[in-house]
């Protein structure tokens, strides 16, 4: 009975600071609102050509740091300067006005070029065609791509420079464009891990997915409470808090399979044969695993 009264005069006390901190939504005051992400409403900006300490010249207009590509500035091509919002070959691979694919590179092929093509290439495109370009990467060793192209292929040798350029940019057939490659890598990246060692990367999934899980639970706990208690200090957060929890389903539905696959080698006791002695020995949480066998701790 004393513990009931205790659990009781939580949950009371619980509700009072709750009721306390959220309080009720429409009563008129004459102070300021609670601002938990002020959206910008007041900024810690710096007005041009004023003093400023923060930088080694004393001023707050700073000059671009080097290397910046202006949307204005001109690159070199061939035929003169270009830029980057024109309708030119350096930009679309096609001769302008057409859709017929230039024959060669319009940029002038410089020592500095053919060293960021080879970065490119050696990051971008080796996983699949090979750093050879014979289309014997290490996404064709672990069948993760059965057929990928030879790049040696008389087709593809005397394949225009601009419809290298297109395909590159947009993609063909099961390759990918260019724009969502970061995304098909670490894909490719998680399905080698897998495959070289599934426990470490059960486990790395699993952890991962806790993570995003948790905040996605306590976005929509805070919804909840929103409601339940008709608060106005957090409408400045609910909108964020929706849109977190709105990941429950179906994105951490579906990130939940790997978890399902992968659920004997994140949880070794899983392959014992014995179900009455993996059952204890997981609730004991004593004992270790060798050899598909469960053994007493020495």
């Amino acid at each position: 009975m004393r513990y009931f009264l205790h659990f009781v005069l939580m949950i009371l006390v619980g509700a009072a600071i709750t009721v306390g901190i959220a309080g009720l939504r429409g009563r008129p005051s004459r102070r300021p609102p609670l601002e938990v992400f002020p959206d910008m409403d007041r900024q810690l900006k710096l007005r041009p050509m004023q003093p400023n300490d923060f930088f080694p010249n004393g001023t707050s207009s700073q000059l671009p740091p080097p290397g910046t590509i202006a949307r204005s500035e001109a690159f070199l091509t061939r035929n003169g300067p270009g830029y980057s919002f024109e309708d030119i070959p350096a930009n679309t691979g096609c001769v302008t006005g057409t859709t017929n694919f230039v024959e060669t590179n319009p940029l002038p092929v410089t020592g500095k070029l053919l060293a960021h093509g080879r970065e490119g290439f050696d990051i971008y495109c080796a996983p699949c065609h090979g750093a050879l370009g014979d289309g014997d990467g290490i996404t064709k060793k672990l069948g993760v791509m059965p057929t990928v192209a030879n790049l040696h292929e008389k087709r593809l040798v005397e394949m225009s420079d601009g419809e290298i350029f297109n395909t590159i940019t947009h993609g063909k057939g099961t390759m990918a464009a260019a724009g969502p490659l970061l995304m098909i890598a670490g894909a490719v990246v998680s399905a080698i891990g897998a495959a070289l060692n599934p426990a470490e990367f059960g486990c790395s999934w699993l952890l991962a997915f806790m993570f995003f899980l948790s905040l996605s639970l306590g976005a929509l706990f805070l919804v909840m409470l929103h409601h339940l208690s008709d608060a106005g200090w957090s409408v400045a957060t609910r909108r964020a808090c929706e849109h977190i929890a709105a990941l429950l389903f179906p994105w951490l539905a579906i990130l939940f399979l790997p978890v399902a696959i992968f659920a004997k080698h994140i949880y070794s006791w899983m392959t014992i044969a014995d179900p009455h002695s993996a059952t204890q020995y997981a609730h004991a949480g004593c004992g270790f695993i060798r050899d598909g066998e469960l053994s007493p701790l020495p």
